[in-house]
């Protein structure tokens, strides 16, 4: 097991590349940090490890037009694939997959609210007159809402499986993402972007308030996961401090300060035995995720066309019901 402190994660940006996320993932016990690849250190939460809020990195990520997406989008599809590395490599345990997964389904939720705000916008410009723009973006946001559901019923019970559905659901949200701001950019003008970006950030969280208690309780759960193992290999226990990791208690900062004095305890002997052990479990990790990852991306790509075909028939099958029903209505008018 790999012993770095979980963090939020973004959904259509990100900031690391892989090669940082490996480094990362190796910190010196005592004064610095080593690379993931030479292993000369064992591995301890680094020092960029906090418990941060990143509701407001969501609200501007997540819905910030951006004029150069084509120029971008190659660029923009690397650093997709890196973030859903760094995503799925948390999810390796039970805690860490549904962590992973209330983070997913909650930047679904957002990117929904921001689509509708966008939306309102559009329909309330005296100017435009491309309805068929209009029903294309709500279409976006019918198939969106379909992804969020598909989100909520991914179990995290199964590591290949639950690893599987969220590259699915993940690459699906962020296509209908970028799509949406392909088309939602040529209607809107410079003022309404300002216009937006203010709503944005008066966009109400409280029904995202139990989906954030429960993601800050999965990281708490699997900080402490990582912190028994890191203890277990030293040959340690210490109950109180896990309690207090659990119970919120105890920053990153001071988990990582009382394991490297943990492992200072330890003779010389001791601790170059840990730094194997946990190199090679690193590579076993490290091999089994590549491999794991590789095969949810091959089938994604291979069942693209039939995932986007099921929910287009969802679509239309809600579509006439919802005509079915209006009918009924005026009918008994």
């Amino acid at each position: 097991m790999s012993f770095v402190l979980a963090q939020d994660t973004n959904m259509t940006d990100t900031n690391t590349t892989q090669n940082n996320t490996n480094q990362n993932m190796t910190a010196n016990v005592t004064q610095n940090t080593t690379s993931a690849t030479n292993h000369t250190n064992t591995t301890v939460p680094p020092t960029n490890t906090t418990e941060t809020d990143d509701d407001q990195n969501e609200t501007e990520d997540d819905n910030e037009s951006n004029d150069n997406d084509d120029d971008n989008e190659s660029q923009q599809n690397d650093n997709d694939d890196n973030e859903t590395d760094d995503d799925t490599n948390e999810m390796q345990t039970r805690h860490g997959a549904e962590m992973r997964l209330f983070q997913l389904q909650r930047r679904i939720n957002f990117a929904i609210l921001h689509m509708e705000a966008v939306i309102d916008v559009v329909k309330n410009k005296s100017n435009v007159t491309n309805a068929s723009s209009i029903t294309e973006l709500e279409s976006i946001v019918a198939e969106t809402k379909l992804l969020l559901d598909e989100a909520k019923n991914i179990s995290p019970v199964n590591t290949d499986e639950a690893v599987q559905r969220f590259v699915e659901v993940k690459k699906d949200a962020i296509t209908l993402i970028h799509k949406f701001r392909k088309i939602a950019k040529d209607l809107l003008g410079p003022e309404d972007k300002r216009a937006l970006k203010e709503m944005f950030k008066q966009i109400e969280k409280d029904e995202f308030k139990e989906l954030k208690e429960k993601i800050h309780e999965k990281r708490k759960m699997l900080n402490a996961e990582r912190s028994r193992e890191m203890l277990r290999h030293m040959g340690v226990t210490d109950e109180e401090f896990l309690r207090n990791i659990e119970g919120g208690k105890i920053t990153a900062h001071e988990i990582r300060i009382k394991l490297r004095e943990r492992f200072e305890d330890v003779d010389e002997d001791k601790r170059d035995e840990i730094k194997k052990e946990l190199r090679e479990e690193f590579e076993d990790e490290k091999e089994m995720h590549e491999k794991r990852l590789m095969k949810a991306r091959e089938i994604e790509h291979r069942e693209n066309a039939q995932r986007m075909m099921k929910r287009a028939e969802k679509i239309k099958h809600m579509e006439e019901n919802e005509d079915s029903r209006e009918g009924s209505n005026r009918g008994g008018r």
